[in-house]
This record gives structure tokens, sequence and C-alpha cells, in this order.
């Protein structure tokens, strides 16, 4: 997994969620995505999906800068 830190990696990995056949069939798109910058190199980002069911849903998630490079660090929602 390319931008993501060991330890969202590790975290991921450990609790891997399972899709139903519905979910996996699904298609989603970002509708919309706002940042707020909370400190220098840590970033609070929110996304919109859709992905053809009933609602749309957010991702929120925070990124992290690392080594000249944005990495996910946290997924708070989703």
């Amino acid at each position: 997994m390319k931008g993501v830190t060991p330890g969202l990696r590790s975290q991921l990995i450990d609790q891997r969620a399972r899709a139903t056949p519905a979910e996996r069939g699904r298609h989603p798109r970002f509708v919309s995505l706002a940042t707020v910058g909370t400190t220098p190199g840590f970033v609070v980002a929110t996304a919109t999906i859709e992905d053809g069911g009933i609602a749309a849903y957010r991702l929120r998630f925070a990124l992290r800068e690392e080594g000249g490079r944005w990495l996910v660090s946290d997924v708070q929602e989703g």
C-alpha cells in the first residue's frame, strides 16, 4: 500500500473489513473534498463519496507530511 504510514498499514491489515457482494460491485467516486490544515505538516480531509448506494457517505482521514510526501496516517470515518 503506497501513500499510507506504516502504522496505518498495519492497522488496516489487522482489521480488514468484509465487503458484501453488492458492495464489491459498486463504483465509488469522489463528489467533493474539503481539507483543513491544523498544524504545519498535518491536514484533516473529508471526502464525500457516492457509490450508487442509498446515500452518499463521508470518509474522513488525516494526512501527514513525511519525507516530502503526504501520507494518510489515520482514517476516522468511512
